[in-house]
């Protein structure tokens, strides 16, 4: 009987003994691969919900121990002071709002690392404050400013994953986090955190800017004197100051305004030179237009000068011509009157054609001024005794030539040819063209 009773005390031993050594076995294995994690605490403002989505991915996307942390998320709740938990060291970091700022001003000594940012419509209504903040104290940042920025480092990108794969939370958070709500109600908390959270800046991400205006907000509350001085109150390294896409939009910008300006300048050069051919144009036309009135004018003063000095002459002629008809007494001298009138109504009709013929013209061809001025010497000196011997020497500067000097030119030869019949007994006229 003792034999067997000592077989089976060893045996529960075996049975007890053996698990709780190689439990211990494992937990020591554990501890010294990773002998260097620092053991640190997190203080949440209220029970486990998705608004520490980001945390909760972190620490479970080993974020935290890449960091060489090892965390420890503490729930909160309804009559937790996070303040005084992180000042006093009862925890390392916390997560508040931004009355965070009213806690510094009265003298307590903690840090704002980051926000989740929000844009949210409070600002419609003149509200335009930061969600949650994780902090430290000051005593913590002084003395391991290395581990808050891995701290820190390490948030934000457990805040990147959450936000890309909400659902996987949700689920972590069930599994893992005791909580009173179900999943509906993560699973709608979740879609507005996303909703809300910003598409233009990383997590974590804030302006020392929006922090002065949030104190400029409390003082016309009246919760605040003044604003203080935010050195001390806000963590703002390069990797929170900016996201990380900063630089490329900077850039992407600038490349985009200076093909904007590129863009611009030609189109401003291309203006100026439209301008100044459309200027240079107006020019032209106006010096045309000068030039057409002038000539206009001038030939205006031909056509009133050739109608007073032809049909004016002409008219004289025949009424001179007509008295002394009148008063022949006889028949044949009254003929020679007659054949005179004739001839100077014939002299009337050609200065009216040449008159009507300039007037639909702007030019006068060489061939038409010649024609003119042989049909007026063949009507001048028919039935003279006179040899009329009419020759154009010389080869024409141009097919043809202005109206007002084509006119000139026929009064020139017509008046050449009535001196000759006046002066003249026999004579030669020659009309001598120089090219």
């Amino acid at each position: 009987m003792t034999n067997v009773k000592l077989y089976k005390f060893l045996l529960s031993l075996k049975k007890c003994f053996f698990p709780a050594m190689l439990a211990c076995f494992f937990s020591m294995s554990l501890h010294a691969q990773n002998p260097a994690l620092k053991p640190v605490r997190l203080q949440l403002k209220w029970t486990h919900a998705f608004q520490f989505a980001g945390y909760y991915a972190a620490l479970e996307n080993g974020y935290y121990r890449d960091a060489g942390l090892e965390v420890e998320i503490l729930a909160g709740g309804p009559t937790m002071d996070v303040v005084t938990q992180v000042v006093s060291g009862q925890a390392d970091f916390g997560v508040g709002t931004s009355g965070l700022l009213l806690d510094y001003a009265a003298g307590k000594p903690i840090k704002v690392l980051g926000v989740k940012y929000f844009m949210l419509s409070p600002r419609t209504y003149g509200i335009d404050f930061y969600g949650d903040n994780f902090f430290t104290s000051r005593k913590m940042f002084q003395k391991n400013e290395a581990l808050v920025n891995a701290f820190c480092a390490a948030t934000v990108r457990g805040w990147k994953d959450a936000l890309e794969n909400p659902e996987g939370v949700i689920d972590l958070i069930l599994k893992k986090y005791p909580t009173e709500m179900s999943r509906d109600h993560l699973r709608y908390e979740a879609e507005r955190t996303v909703d809300l959270m910003t598409n233009l800046v990383s997590p974590g991400y804030m302006l020392r800017g929006r922090w002065e205006h949030i104190a400029d907000t409390y003082i016309e509350l009246g919760m605040l004197k003044k604003r203080p001085d935010l050195d001390d109150f806000l963590l703002l390294p390069d990797s929170l100051m900016l996201p990380a896409w900063f630089k490329d939009a900077v850039l992407g910008m600038g490349l985009v305004f200076f093909v904007m300006l590129t863009i611009l300048l030609y189109l401003r050069n291309r203006n100026l030179k439209l301008k100044h051919r459309f200027a240079e144009q107006t020019v032209q036309e106006e010096q045309r237009e000068r030039e057409e009135r002038l000539k206009r004018v001038e030939l205006q003063k031909v056509l009133v000068r050739d109608i007073h000095d032809g049909l004016g002459g002409i008219a004289a002629n025949i009424s001179f011509t007509a008295v002394l008809a009148r008063n022949e007494v006889d028949v044949t001298s009254k003929d020679k009157w007659l054949d005179k009138l004739e001839r100077l109504a014939r002299e009337v009709n050609m200065e009216v054609r040449d008159l009507m013929n300039s007037l639909d013209a702007s030019t006068i061809q060489w061939p038409d001024l010649i024609d003119s001025v042989r049909r007026r010497s063949d009507l001048l000196f028919d039935g003279k005794k006179t040899m009329v011997d009419f020759q154009i020497e010389g080869e024409p500067v141009a097919e043809d030539i202005g109206l007002v000097e084509g006119l000139s030119l026929i009064r020139i030869a017509g008046e050449g040819m009535n001196n000759v019949i006046k002066y003249a007994g026999r004579c030669s006229y020659d009309s001598e063209n120089s090219p």
